[in-house]
């Protein structure tokens, strides 16, 4: 049975007169995953900032383990930060980085080894003890990082786009290995990103925020196929938003004649809205009579299909196709029989 570790209360937080958190209100439960999804300048890092005691609150309050720990000092928390520049020791080697904090809390020389060689085995640096952490890669460095944020065992890890300074291949790699990390340690991760896939793959939970303000908490699949609205929609995946009339049944026209299934409880006859309909699910190259036509824009080669992005009557609809297309040529596509998503904004 999980337990709640960590609770936001009502968090606000001013920079002179620009808010830069406006009432958050979330919790963690112990031992899951979540991440912080938003883009730049959305106070994602002001937030775990104000969790790890680096920075206060200017309203609100902060509780972890049922305790206040608002106004309790960063050193006093059992919380630890993982940085985006991993922030090294670069005179110490990487022995000597990992060991730092438990030097502090003055164990033996012979617990200190002990522990170091078991965090070094679990991020798959053994043997690394003596080099110099200016030579390591930057996937190896992140791992440095994260077995010193470690070391004293905190329950609870903030992470803080931490994989963003690395290429494509070595951060789809650090993403499996960090999932696999903390699913062994149990600790509770809280993860900073503007990276949709990252946050989809990574997480139990996702919080979506923009300017400051919690749009959605939820499981990755439930905001994917639910966003609660358009920019959470098109932030997490790739999403056509289509203008929609709602009719009955169950049911929304979209393009003004093309009638989708979707779930329409809580929206009036009539009522226009907006309808999500993801990429996977619109299909180019029908031959079926009822099929729409759009002109193509442009024609991608994604290794297993081509992503086909198009226009019909000023809206832009993408979706997949088996074959290529020219740009300028007229396509027909169809979509999946599913029952789509509504929104009001």
């Amino acid at each position: 049975m999980t337990s709640t570790i960590l609770k936001l209360e009502n968090i606000s937080k001013y920079y002179g007169n620009k808010k830069a958190l406006t009432n958050i209100e979330w919790e963690a439960e112990e031992g899951k995953f979540i991440t912080v999804l938003g883009p730049s300048g959305c106070g994602k890092s002001t937030m775990l900032s104000i969790i790890a005691g680096l920075e206060r609150p200017d309203t609100g309050k902060i509780i972890f383990e049922g305790i206040d720990i608002t106004h309790t000092p960063a050193y006093s928390r059992a919380i630890n930060t993982v940085f985006q520049d991993y922030a090294l020791f670069t005179h110490l080697n990487v022995y000597e980085n990992i060991a730092f904090s438990l030097k502090i809390k003055k164990l033996s020389a012979s617990q200190i080894k002990k522990r170091v060689s078991a965090l070094l085995e679990t991020v798959s640096l053994s043997g690394y003890e003596k080099r110099d952490v200016r030579t390591l890669s930057g996937g190896e460095q992140q791992r440095v990082a994260i077995a010193r944020a470690l070391a004293n065992e905190p329950k609870l890890l903030l992470l803080d786009e931490p994989l963003s300074a690395l290429d494509l291949k070595l951060r789809k790699e650090m993403q499996r290995e960090l999932k696999a990390l903390q699913k062994a340690t149990k600790i509770t991760f809280v993860y900073v990103t503007h990276d949709q896939n990252e946050a989809l793959s990574l997480s139990d939970d996702i919080i979506v925020i923009n300017k400051g303000s919690i749009l959605q908490k939820a499981p990755p699949d439930e905001i994917y196929a639910k966003p609660v609205n358009s920019f959470a929609a098109q932030f997490i995946g790739d999403g056509n938003i289509l203008n929609s009339v709602v009719m009955d049944n169950g049911r929304a026209k979209v393009f003004g004649t093309a009638i989708i299934n979707c779930e329409t409880s809580g929206f009036k006859k009539d009522e226009t809205a907006y309808a999500l309909i993801r990429p996977e699910n619109v299909y180019f190259g029908s031959a079926k009579e009822n099929s729409l036509t759009a002109k193509v824009i442009s024609s991608i080669f994604k290794g297993e299909y081509y992503e086909i992005t198009a226009d019909l009557n000023g809206e832009r609809i993408k979706g997949r196709s088996e074959k290529a297309f020219e740009a300028g040529q007229s396509a027909k596509f169809e979509f999946k029989d599913e029952i789509y998503h509504l929104m009001r904004s």
